[in-house]
């Protein structure tokens, strides 16, 4: 799982439903939840948490996509296995783990050191810890 430390922008909640708004080191991520943990107010420092899973990871921004979150980031290691591949991926200092089919990454030609975008749904991202005040 990653791990991006967050402090939250806004909060906007209609019904059931909340929007929440994260800086995080000057770059703007959404996230869509039902439920919010205890403490999680504007101002406040949090960890998001994404499954390595639910990133996508693209070569090109012209791609369509409806995921507001895209971070520009760089391939710092890449693991092959027979099923699957692991990219890691460097976002302003952090490792940003994606997990890929072997086919996906293969029909991405990756190399070290390239320049990609990595998108994250609204709805994959979560709060995984609020820091104390």
């Amino acid at each position: 799982m990653n791990l991006i430390p967050a402090t939250v922008l806004s909060i906007q909640s209609l019904q059931s439903l909340t929007t929440v708004s994260f800086d995080f080191q000057s770059t703007v991520l959404h996230m869509i939840s039902l439920q919010l943990p205890e403490g999680v107010v504007a101002g406040r420092q949090v960890t998001l948490g994404i499954k390595s899973s639910a990133v996508t990871l693209i070569k090109d921004i012209k791609v369509p996509t409806t995921d507001a979150n895209a971070l520009p980031a760089v391939v710092s290691s890449i693991g092959h296995g027979e099923l699957l591949c692991t990219v890691q991926c460097e976002v302003n200092g952090l490792l940003i783990e994606v997990l890929m089919s072997r086919k996906a990454y293969e029909g991405l030609d990756l190399h070290l050191h390239e320049s990609v975008i990595l998108l994250i749904k609204e709805s994959e991202l979560f709060i995984s810890g609020v820091d104390d005040v």
